[in-house]
C-alpha cells in the first residue's frame, strides 16, 4: 500500500464523510440499529456517536484499510458501546452466519470491489429476512424483517 492509500486517502475520505450534511443523513439511519450490529466500512468510526446505547449491545466494525481504522482509535475508545474491529473486505466477512441483528452500511458500497458479493455476505451474517431502509446514496441499514 502506497503513501496515498495509507495517509492522504483516508484523511480526505474522513473529512468528506464528516461534513454536516453527511452527518445529518447518518443521524437519520444509524439510530435504527439494534442488538449486535455489523458495520461494513467502519473506517474511522464516524457512525459511533449515532448508535443508541439503550438499543445496541455491541458493534462489529469491518474495514480492510488499517490506516483508515487507525484514524478512529480515539473515537472507539470513547464509544459508549463495545466495539470489535475486524480487518477484512466486505466481500469476505470474517463472521459466523446469522450472528448479527443489524447491518449498517454508510457510504461504503461505492468503494468495495464487488458490491453484490458484499451484500450477499451481509445477508449471510444477518441470517434473517432483511428489510433495507436507507436515505441518500449509499446509506442504509438492514434490520430483521418486521423490525
Amino acid at each position: 500500500m502506497g503513501f496515498y492509500e495509507r495517509h492522504v486517502g483516508p484523511r480526505l475520505v474522513r473529512c468528506a464523510c464528516a461534513m454536516a450534511n453527511v452527518s445529518a443523513e447518518r443521524e437519520k439511519i444509524v439510530p435504527r440499529a439494534a442488538g449486535t450490529v455489523l458495520e461494513v466500512g467502519f473506517g474511522p468510526g464516524l457512525n459511533l456517536p449515532f448508535y443508541d446505547p439503550a438499543r445496541v449491545s455491541r458493534v462489529i466494525g469491518v474495514d480492510p484499510n488499517e490506516a483508515f481504522l487507525k484514524l478512529g482509535a480515539a473515537r472507539r475508545r470513547a464509544a459508549k458501546i463495545p466495539v470489535e474491529i475486524r480487518t477484512a473486505p466486505a466481500e469476505s466477512l470474517p463472521l459466523e452466519d446469522a450472528c448479527v441483528d443489524t447491518a449498517v452500511i454508510t457510504y461504503t458500497l461505492c468503494s468495495v470491489h464487488d458490491p453484490m458479493r458484499s451484500l450477499s455476505e451481509v445477508g449471510s451474517v444477518h441470517g434473517r429476512g432483511v428489510i433495507f431502509r436507507g436515505s441518500g446514496v449509499g446509506l442504509g441499514v438492514a434490520i430483521g424483517a418486521g423490525g
